[in-house]
């Protein structure tokens, strides 16, 4: 029974049935996973080196594995061992989400005292809402890399679910805001 809609694409190389009947074969193991008609997308670039990456949409998320090496079937079987693992973490995440829908979580503002009075109108341009979803630091990384973002909030889920900031610092590297109680 096959649910999900896998495209494959080759850069710089072209891909044999061979090559397609395999990752077929070692990615059947979403459709027990995914919706009827999820796209996965699987693409094998060569450039200096064979590259395999896969994105899988999942509970509302991308999940997205590469892998690099000199032979397609180690490379194939590295991003399956990723994906595999990436999806074990986020059925995990989706188990403690429903641990806390039964707790709310509340950010502390300022005090009234310590609030200045601002024209919401004059500063504010955009506003935005969403759900923050309990996740670890690799984790936020990959979705901030994936979203194309330079910030990115979410809930640590190895920080007994404190609230924290994901940015990248103008060296390159990741910098984290944590808030505290």
């Amino acid at each position: 029974m096959l649910y999900m809609n896998l495209t494959m694409t080759g850069k710089h190389v072209s891909l044999t049935e061979g090559m397609k009947f395999t990752m077929n074969k070692k990615l059947d193991f979403l459709n027990k996973f995914l919706k009827e008609d999820t796209v996965v997308s699987v693409t094998v670039q060569v450039e200096k080196r064979l590259t395999i990456s896969v994105s899988v949409p999942f509970n509302g998320e991308l999940i997205y594995a590469k892998s690099k090496d000199e032979d397609f079937y180690v490379a194939l079987d590295s991003v399956v061992d990723k994906v595999k693992r990436q999806i074990t973490t986020a059925k995990d995440i989706e188990k403690s989400m429903r641990r806390l829908h039964k707790k709310h979580i509340l950010i502390p503002i300022a005090n009234e005292t310590e609030m200045k009075e601002v024209k919401l109108t004059d500063n504010i341009v955009k506003r935005k809402q969403f759900e923050l979803k309990p996740m670890h630091e690799e984790e936020a990384i990959l979705q901030m890399e994936v979203l194309g973002h330079k910030q990115f909030l979410f809930v640590n889920a190895e920080l007994n679910d404190t609230i924290c900031l994901l940015y990248t610092r103008k060296d390159g590297k990741y910098g984290m805001i944590e808030s505290c109680a």
